[in-house]
């Protein structure tokens, strides 16, 4: 065998080593999707009363969402924020 033979098998050889390890580095970071919902906070600004709901398109924080059941203050979104969806085992 020449010289320049044993350079290409040399570096085919490296090449399908490289390509293995890419392939299993690759397999390796995969992480199961954890399932996740986006959470809306409504507010009144009179700060006594609060509830949560799920996101809806438009939401932003500071939106008037209506009068406050409580005292007729107005509610506004006062945070949005997603949070993991806990599987019960």
């Amino acid at each position: 065998m020449d010289a320049f033979t044993m350079i290409q098998l040399i570096a085919i050889v490296l090449l399908a080593i490289l390509l293995v390890f890419s392939i299993f580095m690759t397999e390796r970071k995969k992480k199961p999707e954890i399932p996740k919902r986006t959470i809306t906070v409504i507010r009144c600004d009179n700060g006594d009363y609060e509830t949560k709901r799920d996101f809806r398109q438009g939401d932003f924080i500071g939106k008037v969402e209506g009068k406050c059941p409580k005292c007729g203050g107005i509610l506004r979104v006062h945070s949005i924020y997603v949070e993991e969806i806990q599987s019960a085992k």
